[in-house]
């Protein structure tokens, strides 16, 4: 058994090598041989940690939007907390803004929600964020299960969906998403939330795509990143 630093870097190494394959690549068309190759590990040390090329995609998901949580979403609604609903919309709208308008991350998550929607549903970042809304809104228990498994398992189709075509308008696409968030919450006041949304985004959603993109190395067009 490795030791418990090497063991870190081991399953960072592969995590990291994962992310870069699966952004320039795709989801689908990553083998675990591949990130094996790779990371020049064993496919025995690769499932030492990863059960599955789903679980590992999972982690990435997982890590990607607590960290958006924790940087991102918190400011969000640090800016409205007068206004949760506005604030979490806004937050909902920046991350698939940021995915969708990168053709690296709309092609690895697209085809990661396409075929696990657990990535979203089992995400804790993600259930606290709708939760807060779902708290406002009066939902109990029960209740706000089924909202949050059916809000989770709009947006991995409706990616898919604009990647390969069949969608064309991304704006669209990001209010569906909006409405399938709000409005089961706030049947009277959904249509002016999203209004709200869609026109504050505008002011500062750039500096967050940025961020987050930056943040996990892949290519910004905007900021002539790179895909390291």
């Amino acid at each position: 058994m490795e030791g418990n630093r090497a063991g870190i870097r081991t399953k960072e190494l592969i995590v990291n090598t994962a992310k870069k394959l699966f952004y320039e690549f795709g989801y689908d068309d990553v083998s675990i041989t591949q990130i094996c190759q790779e990371a020049d590990i064993t496919r025995t040390k690769f499932f030492y940690y990863f059960k599955n090329k789903e679980e590992i995609a999972d982690f990435i998901c997982n890590d990607v939007l607590r960290n958006c949580e924790i940087k991102y979403f918190n400011i969000a609604l640090k800016l409205y907390s007068k206004n949760l609903a506005v604030g979490v919309g806004v937050a909902i709208y920046v991350y698939f803004a940021s995915i969708i308008e990168n053709e690296n991350l709309l092609r690895f998550y697209s085809e990661v929600l396409k075929s696990n929607t657990a990535s979203l549903i089992g995400n804790a970042s993600y259930r606290s964020i709708l939760a807060m809304l779902a708290s406002k809104a009066g939902l109990d228990k029960d209740a706000f299960d089924i909202y949050y498994i059916a809000t989770t398992s709009v947006p991995g189709t409706l990616l898919y969906a604009y990647k390969t075509g069949v969608l064309k308008d991304k704006e669209k696409v990001l209010n569906f998403i909006l409405q399938t968030a709000i409005a089961p919450l706030f049947k009277t006041k959904a249509d002016r939330i999203i209004s709200d949304v869609v026109s504050d985004v505008k002011g500062f959603r750039i500096d967050l795509a940025t961020e987050f993109l930056s943040e996990y190395k892949v290519a910004n067009e905007e900021s002539g990143g790179d895909n390291k």
